[in-house]
């Protein structure tokens, strides 16, 4: 039996958020906030994903599965994390690996941004509402769960999620003010609601 050849075309589709930001929340932006440069437009600059828990320091037999369980939810290689000094109170020594974390930039963040606004967020019991406050300085919003079945990719894998003790998630943007960052998560429409 011959199968049929895939191409790489149809493998790198462009992603659902790619095309509503150039479209609709660009041009939005442009007419709206008044631009006169294409580049100062805010956008996704890139998406943190990490995780850390004294329960990988301790036994680094716990962090085999994070570190699977980080690769098939982000289709990327995850970077270990290490401790910058020692704390005798916490008993972490200097160097001493703590955890994982992954990047996504370009169209793999935007691609983890649409699964994460149509499948990922709606799946969250006791989902909590975004705020203006919420924001950081820099247009940055952060946000921790502890739900990891809400993962597609894990639900067939309970044995990697035992071991995850917690998930932060970064969406870092690239904006000249804090409202604007807010405006633009708000653009991509976020299952959430967003008050001022």
């Amino acid at each position: 039996m011959i199968t049929p050849k895939i191409t790489q075309k149809c493998i790198s589709s462009t992603s659902i958020s790619k095309k509503y930001y150039q479209q609709i929340i660009s041009q939005d932006f442009i007419l709206k906030q008044n631009y006169a440069n294409i580049m100062e437009i805010p956008s996704i600059k890139a998406i943190v994903i990490n995780t850390t828990s004294k329960y990988y320091a301790m036994d680094r037999k716990n962090l085999i599965s994070v570190l699977t369980a980080f690769q098939l939810v982000t289709a990327q290689k995850p970077k270990l994390t290490y401790a910058k000094k020692s704390i005798a109170n916490f008993k972490i020594r200097q160097s001493q690996i703590l955890g994982c974390k992954t990047t996504l930039r370009g169209n793999r963040a935007l691609q983890f941004l649409d699964k994460w606004c149509r499948i990922l967020y709606p799946r969250i019991r006791d989902a909590s509402q975004i705020h203006l406050k919420n924001l950081d300085n820099q247009g940055n919003y952060t946000l921790g769960i502890n739900h990891f079945m809400i993962f597609p990719e894990l639900e067939k894998h309970f044995e990697l999620v035992e071991t995850l003790r917690g998930l932060n998630i970064t969406f870092v943007t690239k904006v000249d003010k804090k409202k604007n960052a807010f405006l633009l998560l708000t653009g991509f429409q976020m299952p959430s609601e967003f008050k001022n």
